[in-house]
């Protein structure tokens, strides 16, 4: 398991991008994972304030780690609950 800090450090270190997605809906958030296993990279998952308000940050980090399981996703570093102090939530796969 690595850290978001170490995988942005990777990502410079090599002159790479790490993809951040806002998803409003489930079949968003299954197409952006989906993608991320095809391609076999990692992708910052983020939600709007709103969002966040609706879904609970609970629920959004559920069904994070339900697609991850689902996939056969690499367990990524923690980051606590999502969009704490913040506007948005983001999550990293």
């Amino acid at each position: 398991m690595i850290t978001l800090s170490k995988a942005l450090g990777d990502a410079r270190r090599q002159h790479l991008a790490i993809g951040h997605f806002n998803v409003s809906y489930l079949i968003a958030l299954k197409a952006v994972t989906e993608a991320a296993r095809e391609l076999k990279v990692p992708v910052i998952v983020g939600t709007s304030e709103g969002e966040r308000e609706f879904f609970g940050v609970r629920d959004v980090a559920a069904m994070v780690a339900s697609l991850r399981e689902r996939l056969d996703l690499p367990q990524r570093g923690s980051h606590s609950l999502p969009g704490r102090g913040r506007r948005g939530s983001n999550g990293w796969l």
